[in-house]
């Protein structure tokens, strides 16, 4: 049933083309990044059995608020359109952003260690690893506009 469906998307984001950099650095990309929700501001707030508790130990509280921490300090040093960014409001996105490009990442390099990769683009100068992030790059690019 949702075969078909997950060929369409995977064949939209690649453009058809049949590289595991495209694959990775796209679909994997967002199905991480929605995977990575899970640990967010408001993930965290559930257990594995989707019950709302305090499940953290200390130790790992502590982690994740200097993670947190440090993705707030990088985007609050991001402006667009004149605007400065607001850390808090895009903490959880930015998580999820950079999480899901970083275990896509890792994934794609495990995969690359343990299986063959063949690039199915005639002539191509551009590597795996290009490909990866051209195709991420492309899968977040938006016009941006002061209305916007």
């Amino acid at each position: 049933k949702y075969g078909a469906l997950g060929a369409i998307i995977a064949h939209e984001m690649t453009h058809g083309f049949d590289t595991n950099g495209l694959k990775y650095g796209a679909l994997g990309a967002i199905i991480a990044h929605e995977m990575t929700h899970g640990f967010d501001t408001n993930g965290l707030k559930y257990d594995s059995e989707a019950q709302e508790r305090d499940w953290l130990s200390g130790k790992s509280k502590e982690r994740i608020n200097k993670t947190h921490k440090c993705i707030m300090d990088q985007y609050g040093k991001y402006s667009m359109l004149g605007y400065k960014m607001d850390r808090k409001k895009t903490l959880n996105e930015n998580l999820a952003d950079n999480g899901g490009l970083q275990v896509a990442y890792r994934a794609f390099q495990y995969a690359k260690a343990n299986q063959s990769f063949h690039i199915r683009l005639h002539k191509s100068l551009l590597t795996d690893e290009h490909l990866f992030f051209l195709a991420f790059g492309e899968m977040r690019c938006s016009r941006m506009t002061s209305n916007y």
